[in-house]
């Protein structure tokens, strides 16, 4: 079990049923197919918004060929704009299991379940064996990893 003090658990979010709650909102039923652009107002828990995720895009000329690993994903919404911008395939890679799951259910319904695949875990000690990526992405996971930032580093490095 985690200790209390640990990145483990901590619940970093809350209200992971908001977003059921915005489609609704915008006239989706319950677990029918949606748009993956109707998300980008909302699947994105970072403060950078897409336009700078076009600009990764461009700088790294990210296409159908590249392999992207989203670490400390969230509701997996970079790794499914990404997929659907540029056709690339993506690990999304999350930690806290409620998240997670939102994550996968919105991949799913948004018709990219074959551009992006999610993973439940710690990126101090997930293991991705023979898995390559082109692209390591990480953003706003390094500011909550505290004293194991060393260890994810390097776990994404390998």
């Amino acid at each position: 079990m985690a200790d209390s003090k640990s990145i483990k658990a901590m619940k970093m979010y809350q209200h992971v049923d908001r977003v059921y709650k915005e489609l609704k909102m915008m006239g989706y039923k319950d677990d029918g197919p949606l748009k993956a652009e109707d998300l980008w107002t909302f699947d994105h828990w970072h403060m950078l918004g897409t336009h700078t995720l076009d600009l990764l895009i461009r700088k790294l000329k990210l296409d159908s060929t590249h392999d992207v690993l989203d670490a400390g994903s969230g509701l997996g919404g970079t790794s499914r704009y990404l997929a659907y911008r540029t056709g690339c395939r993506a690990l999304a890679v999350e930690m806290q299991p409620d998240v997670h799951a939102v994550a996968e259910t919105l991949t799913r319904r948004s018709g990219l379940a074959d551009h992006v695949e999610h993973a439940m875990g710690d990126m101090a000690e997930l293991k991705l064996v023979n898995r390559q990526f082109d692209v390591a992405i990480a953003i706003m996971m390094l500011v909550h990893v505290g004293l194991n930032r060393k260890k994810v580093i390097e776990n994404i490095a390998m």
